[in-house]
């Protein structure tokens, strides 16, 4: 790939991947042959996060340009803009729903997108620090944010009103996801632990040890059996999710892995990384099954759709490239712009997608098939940012 992997995500249905590229493109890949699909380009900085929508037919991505954008996988166009967070955004998802897109940022915020009106209404949630990753509880009602100060903190979706407070004491916590039934939150940090955290109280479950640097990315497999985490240690690692034991080292970048993200089924595991590739690993080998090396651009996001039949790309010079998980070949339709892509996510329906950008901060919802921009959100000054998408 030409540029950094930094996010990557599978559709719901597994048949699509996008990576999101520190050029600020987004490229999609059929993954039956992993040919690429389209590039979506208009990030004018990295894409740091990529989502599909639950439906499959848009895709949310956010990046350094401070925005969010939506695209739709139809028209292979940017279809809605969310500006506003005054610094990169760093995060981006839609909710279990798809009604509503939450961002979070470094200029010490989290906030909530309300994208059924026009223009999207938001609720702000202030930090005491940047804010690096967030994700939302299985059923919507909650969404959780980890801040530099280490501190994790999950509030009410629809009111911004905090729940609980978890003061871990440690900074540098680089991302955090819930577990499929909502219990426990889990965290990655710099010292290269994995930590398991009860939603109820937050107490410590347990803490796993095994990578070397700082942990960027953590996910769950869609039956709850597994986690992965990647690592500034240039490896993946498999967990079980149940004992904590490790299961699998995947090794072969040369680079940060700054992304990694399970198929639907779990039955591949993709990671992106700061080496300009993308792998795919099968469970039960230990290695990679594809590797992308010189097709993309540095890429900061990857994501499926909800279908799984696309697969999309967020990268640093701000495009977006979405492939056909089948076939692997890239869309015709390519979006381009002058901000980083951080992060986004599809809509449920699939339809749309959100994405958020820097130093441009703006948070753009995009139709999936033409790419057009359907919404732009308010702009602000500049600042970091991470999205979290709400339909």
């Amino acid at each position: 790939m030409p540029a950094k992997v930094m996010s990557c995500a599978f559709s719901p249905d597994g048949k699509a991947f996008v990576v999101g590229l520190s050029n600020g493109d987004i490229i999609m890949y059929d993954t039956s042959t992993w040919i690429e699909v389209c590039i979506f380009q208009g990030h004018e900085r990295a894409v740091t996060s990529v989502a599909f929508s639950p439906t499959g037919h848009q895709v949310l991505s956010a990046g350094w340009d401070k925005t969010l954008r939506l695209w739709n996988l139809e028209t292979k166009r940017s279809q809605l803009v969310l500006e506003g967070h005054s610094d990169e955004v760093n995060s981006a998802a839609f909710s279990p729903s798809g009604q509503q897109i939450a961002s979070g940022s470094d200029d010490n915020s989290v906030r909530l997108w309300n994208t059924q009106t026009n223009p999207p209404g938001f609720i702000s949630i202030n930090h005491s620090n940047k804010v690096f990753n967030i994700a939302y509880s299985p059923d919507g009602i909650h969404v959780a944010s980890i801040d530099y100060d280490g501190v994790i903190r999950i509030f009410n979706t629809d009111t911004g009103s905090p729940q609980w407070v978890i003061e871990n004491g440690s900074k540098g916590i680089a991302c955090i996801t819930y577990s499929p039934d909502g219990q426990c939150v889990v965290s990655g940090n710099h010292k290269g632990e994995v930590r398991f955290w009860t939603t109820m109280g937050g107490t410590l479950r347990s803490d796993w040890k095994g990578h070397a640097k700082l942990v960027s990315s953590v996910v769950f497999s869609s039956n709850g059996q597994w986690i992965a985490s990647s690592s500034y240690d240039n490896t993946v690692k498999l967990w079980n999710a149940q004992t904590g034991a490790p299961v699998s080292t995947f090794s072969g970048h040369s680079d940060y892995v700054s992304t990694v993200a399970f198929s639907q089924g779990s039955s591949l595991l993709a990671s992106g990384s700061g080496d300009k590739t993308v792998r795919i690993w099968k469970m039960g080998i230990t290695e990679a099954v594809l590797d992308s090396s010189g097709t993309i651009n540095p890429a900061y996001s990857i994501v499926y759709s909800p279908n799984g039949q696309h697969l999309l790309v967020g990268t640093q010079d701000g495009c977006l490239c979405q492939y056909d998980s089948a076939t692997g070949v890239c869309d015709p339709v390519v979006l381009r712009g002058r901000s980083t892509v951080r992060c986004f996510a599809y809509s449920p329906d699939g339809l749309r997608f959100a994405t958020g950008t820097y130093p441009s901060i703006a948070v753009k919802i995009r139709n999936t098939r033409t790419g057009d921009v359907d919404l732009v959100g308010p702009q602000k000054e500049p600042d970091n940012c991470c999205v979290l998408y709400l339909w």
